[in-house]
Order: structure tokens, then sequence, then C-alpha cells
């Protein structure tokens, strides 16, 4: 299976800004995170710097050597006097004899059990092997645009992020339940389960992975992604005047959205390709999701039911 890494850097090499950039508001309840600000986040930018590598100098970039089984600190790795760069120039094999082929490389270099193979090793697949005819048909190297080109192509053809939909149907719809009843239960479970104090926001826990390539450190989102399920159970379990069922099923669904953006930063290192479309709705899923809570405020004025300072619901008095 091909290196995450070598993944990483072919993406970094031409992908469009616009699909791995993306602007996140820092900003959820009040009784959950921090105040609002805004960053910038490029998935790639750490390794962007090293994908123009080419350690042996022979002509073909580190994450190159990886796509033709070469040795990215030897030249000639066959040691038949011609170095690895020429020969794949000249269509031969730089790694023995013979000529080169876009499907005898991608077939050898992936295998083709379609059910072991995640997003990102099809991803990988399909791009060695558009990378290869375009190499071949040029005789020459494959310019940058149409490195982009195949990539955006690709990209365009994946999945995409479809979060998980609660209906009513999940909801314990109970009309006996007073709206202020309701109000303040519902400000207890979003006010249940806070997180630690210096709890590191999850984009920054993920900027400093990506940045550190260490995916272990993104174990440290898991706080956060079972405070946010905790919540969602909570919410699940409410009894919901018939009245409040829109509202509550709107915020259940944009905490669940949320929660899955979280999850897939959590796995980015395990299926890149796959996370990817999940991470991109982080962003307005968090704009979901405090619209969601400040149109409580809205829905109790309408329906004129009012919290004293000393209730939960006093929470959606003055905004979350």
């Amino acid at each position: 299976m091909p290196s995450r890494k070598i993944l990483y850097l072919i993406i970094a090499l031409g992908i469009s800004i616009s699909l791995i950039l993306f602007s996140i508001q820092k900003t959820a309840p009040e009784a959950y995170v921090s105040p609002v600000s805004t960053t910038s986040l490029i998935v790639e930018s750490s390794l962007s710097r090293t994908s123009g590598t080419d350690t042996d100098q022979d002509g073909l970039k580190d994450w190159e050597e990886v796509l033709w089984k070469t040795d990215p600190n030897n030249p000639d790795t066959d040691g038949d006097g011609v170095n690895d760069g020429d020969e794949v120039v000249q269509g031969r094999s730089p790694v023995g004899q013979g000529n080169l082929s876009a499907k005898t490389i991608s077939g050898t270099y992936i295998s083709n059990q379609e059910e072991t193979l995640t997003e990102t090793d099809k991803f990988s697949r399909a791009f060695f092997e558009e990378y290869l005819l375009a190499k071949q048909t040029t005789g020459s190297k494959v310019s940058p645009i149409t490195q982009e080109n195949i990539i955006q192509e690709l990209m365009e053809n994946q999945k995409p992020f479809v979060p998980k939909t609660y209906t009513r149907n999940d909801l314990f719809i109970e009309p006996t339940v007073s709206l202020k009843s309701y109000g303040n239960n519902l400000g207890k479970a979003l006010s249940s389960n806070p997180l630690p104090q210096g709890q590191k926001h999850e984009i920054d826990i993920f900027e400093a992975a990506i940045a550190s390539e260490r995916a272990q450190d993104l174990a440290g989102l898991s706080p956060i992604i079972d405070s946010y399920k905790s919540i969602l159970r909570l919410l699940l379990a409410l009894r919901v005047p018939e009245k409040a069922t829109d509202p509550h099923l709107n915020l259940i669904n944009k905490i669940s959205k949320v929660i899955e953006s979280i999850e897939s930063m959590r796995s980015f290192f395990e299926d890149p390709i796959r996370s990817l479309p999940a991470i991109a709705a982080y962003s307005p899923g968090v704009k979901e999701l405090t619209n969601s809570f400040a149109a409580f405020e809205i829905f109790f004025l309408q329906h004129k039911v009012t919290f004293q300072q000393s209730e939960y619901g006093y929470l959606f008095v003055n905004g979350l």
C-alpha cells in the first residue's frame, strides 16, 4: 500500500486551495468552548514544502520515487548506468528491464482487491494511472498544471459528505410537557459535560497534528467528541413538546454533523481522502450549529416563555 505521506505530498502538489483551505470559526455554545476567533487551515501546508525535494538529484522527486518503487537516495536504482529519471522519461523501467506501462505499474503498486481499499488507496491508484499516462503521452515531466487538473478531476468524483440525519421518529415527543420545563431541561443538557480547563480547541489540535505529522496527537480530539456525544444523547432522551419538535430536531442534526466532522479530523491519517469532505464541512457546520442555538432565543420569546437567572433555561435569555 502507498505511503500516506506520499499521498499527502501528491495532494499538496496541485490540489485547488478551495478544496483544502477553509476558514473556521472557533465558536460553539457558550457552555462549551472559547471566544470567537478565526483561523485558516491548509491541510497540507507543512508537507508542501517538501513536495519538490529530489534527494538523489536523479530527476525524480522523492514522492515520485515511491510511485516508481525506486530508491530516493540512489540516482540509479537498478545500477544499469542510466539514472532513474532518464529511464522514466524514456519509458523504461528504472528498477529492471522492460518498458513502463500505467496499467502494470498501478496494478503492482496498489492491490486490486477493491474491498480492502480505502478511499485514499483508490484515489492514489487513480492518480498514479492518470499521472503515468500523462507522463508517457508527453514523454517528459508532467507539468504542475496537469497534475493539478488530474487531482481536481479526481477530487470532484469523490463521495460527498452525508452526515447522519435524525427524524421525528428518533424523538420522545410529549405534548403534555410545558415549554418552560422543556427549556430548563434543554438548558441543563447543553450545560452538562463541560470540557476541562485548558482543553485545546479542535482546530488547534488538528493543525498541530498535521504540522507534526503525528497521528497520535489527534487523540486529543477524543474528549471533545465525547463531550458532544454526551450532549447529543441527552438531547435525544429529552421529552419534547410538539411545538419544539422542529428546532429540537434541527439542533440535534447540527450537533451530529459537527461530531462527524471532528471524528473525520481524528481519522485523517487513516484515510485522508475520505476525511476531507467531512472536514471541509466543519466550518459551515459550526455556523449552522450556532444559528440553531440562537434560534431558541427567538423561539421562547415568540411563545412568551421566560426564565429566571437561577434556571437552566436562562441560557437562552441573552443568546448562547
